[in-house]
C-alpha cells in the first residue's frame, strides 16, 4: 500500500476543534494524520490563549501532540516561553523543551536545558543550569522544581539561593524557597 501524501503551498490554514495552524509549506500524511511544515509556522489555541511559532514542526493530530523545532516561541496572555527544540501535548497543556530554554512570567523569569512546564497547573521541572529568578530572588541548582500556584521552588544539588534585597547568597545541597513568606532554608554542607 503507497503512503498517501498531499503537500500544500501557500497560505495554509488547518483546524481542528481547539486549534489553528497557518504556514506556507506543509506534507500531510493522510493514513498517519501527521502534518510536517518548515519554513516558518503559527499554531493559535483558543481554549488555553496558546500562539507557538517556529520554523519546523510536526503535528500527530490523532494524538494532538506537536514537535517544534528552531526559533520556538510560545506565548500566553500570563508568561512566553523561549527554546530550540518543544514538544507540546494540546489537550494536557505540557511542554517539554530541549537545549537552552526561558520562561518569562509577570514576576518570575526561569531558564534551563531541559525539563517541562504544566501551563495548565503552573507546575515545572528544571534541569541543567536551572535558574529561577524573581524579583528579589534567584534560585540556582542542578535541577529544580516550581509550584507557581503556592509560589514554592525546590532546588537539588549545587544549591544557590541569592536574595538581592538583603545582598547575601546561601549555598548547600537541597533549598527550598517560599514567595509569598519570603523564607528559605538550605540543608547539607549549607554555607
Amino acid at each position: 500500500k503507497a503512503a498517501q501524501t498531499a503537500t500544500i503551498q501557500r497560505n495554509i490554514t488547518l483546524r481542528d476543534n481547539d486549534m489553528t495552524l497557518t504556514t506556507d509549506f506543509l506534507i500531510y500524511h493522510v493514513d498517519t494524520e501527521i502534518a510536517n511544515y518548515t519554513g516558518g509556522g503559527r499554531i493559535v489555541s483558543n481554549a488555553n490563549k496558546n500562539t507557538l511559532t517556529s520554523n519546523k514542526g510536526i503535528y500527530h493530530s490523532k494524538q494532538d501532540v506537536f514537535y517544534f523545532r528552531d526559533d520556538v516561541v510560545l506565548k500566553n496572555p500570563e508568561y512566553t516561553v523561549n527554546c530550540g527544540t518543544m514538544q507540546y501535548n494540546n489537550l494536557s497543556e505540557v511542554t517539554y523543551f530541549f537545549g537552552p530554554t526561558t520562561i518569562v512570567g509577570k514576576e518570575t523569569s526561569m531558564y534551563c536545558e531541559n525539563g517541562y512546564y504544566n501551563t495548565k497547573k503552573d507546575l515545572s521541572r528544571f534541569g541543567k543550569n536551572a535558574i529561577i529568578t524573581s524579583e528579589t530572588t534567584t534560585l540556582k541548582g542542578d535541577s529544580m522544581f516550581y509550584d507557581g500556584n503556592l509560589g514554592v521552588g525546590e532546588v537539588f544539588r549545587n544549591v544557590e539561593i541569592r536574595d538581592t534585597t538583603e545582598d547575601y547568597i546561601i549555598q548547600g545541597d537541597y533549598g527550598k524557597h517560599f514567595e509569598k513568606s519570603e523564607l528559605s532554608f538550605v540543608t547539607g554542607h549549607a554555607l
